[in-house]
C-alpha cells in the first residue's frame, strides 16, 4: 500500500558502498534533500492531524474563558492577550508531554512515537542534573521527587489552561517551578522549550496587561470617545 510504504533511496546500496566517500556523501545529501528520511505519506498525515488537534485544543482551552469565546467567534478574540497566554501555556504542556517537536518518525521516533511523559514520569530513568552531586535534585537517575515535580508542573499547566482568567496564582507557580526542574534535569527544561515558553510566561505576568487593566483601559477610552462626541455636538 503506497500510503504506508516508505521511499527507497534513489541508488543501489550495494553499489553505493563501493564508491569513494565524497561521492557517497553527495548521493546521500541529494537523497535527503529530495526525499527526507523516506517516510511514507501516512507519517505526514499523522503529523497534520497532530497539528490540527494542537490548534483545536487551544481553541477549547480558550473557550473556558468568558472574555474569549469559541471557534465561531475566533476572529474577535484570537489576538487578545489572554488567548496568547493560553497559547504559550498550551505549547509548553504540549512539548513537555512529548507531542511537540520531538514527536513521531519525522523526529526519529518510531515505537513508541512519543517520549516525554513516558520517561519523565518513570523513576529510575536517566536524567541530566545541572549539579549531579547536589542533594535531592542531583544524581543521574530520576527519583520519585523528580517525577513529583514534573507531574506538579503538568497539573499547574492544566489548571491554568482551564481557568477563566489568568492571574499571579496561575502564572507565578509555573514560572517558579520550571527553574527547579531545570536544575533537577536539563532534559526537561529543553523538552519544555523553556527558552521560549518559560520566558514568555514570566514576562506576560510581569509586564503584560491583566484582564482588569484591559477592561479599565477600554472603559477610559470609551469615556473619552463619548466626551469628544458630546463636545463636537455642542460646538456644532
Amino acid at each position: 500500500m503506497a500510503l504506508l510504504r516508505p521511499l527507497a533511496p534513489p541508488y543501489d546500496p550495494l553499489d553505493w558502498v563501493k564508491r569513494p566517500f565524497p561521492e557517497r556523501a553527495r548521493m546521500v545529501c541529494e537523497a535527503w534533500a529530495l526525499q527526507g528520511s523516506g517516510a511514507p505519506l501516512a507519517v505526514y498525515v499523522l503529523h497534520a492531524v497532530k497539528l490540527a488537534l494542537y490548534a483545536g485544543a487551544w481553541v477549547l482551552f480558550c473557550s473556558t474563558s468568558p472574555s474569549l469565546g469559541g471557534l465561531s467567534t475566533i476572529g474577535d478574540w484570537w489576538l487578545r492577550p489572554l488567548a496568547f497566554q493560553k497559547a504559550i501555556l498550551w505549547s509548553m504542556l504540549f512539548e513537555g508531554l512529548g507531542f511537540g517537536c520531538g514527536f513521531g518518525p519525522l523526529s526519529g521516533r518510531y515505537a513508541p512515537p512519543v517520549g516525554g511523559a513516558l520517561y519523565f514520569l518513570r523513576p529510575g530513568t536517566t536524567k541530566l542534573s545541572l549539579f549531579p552531586r547536589a542533594p535531592l535534585l542531583g544524581g543521574t537517575r530520576r527519583t520519585p521527587l523528580d517525577v513529583a515535580l514534573y507531574f506538579a508542573l503538568l497539573a499547574l499547566l492544566v489548571r491554568a489552561l482551564l481557568a477563566p482568567a489568568l492571574g499571579a496564582s496561575h502564572l507565578v507557580p509555573i514560572a517558579a517551578l520550571v527553574p527547579v526542574l531545570a536544575v533537577a534535569d536539563r532534559t526537561i527544561f529543553l523538552a519544555l522549550r523553556a527558552e521560549h515558553y518559560w520566558w514568555s510566561t514570566a514576562c506576560s505576568r510581569c509586564s503584560g496587561p491583566t484582564p482588569a487593566r484591559t477592561r479599565s483601559t477600554s472603559a477610559r477610552l470609551s469615556s473619552a470617545r463619548s466626551s469628544r462626541s458630546c463636545l463636537s455636538l455642542f460646538r456644532s
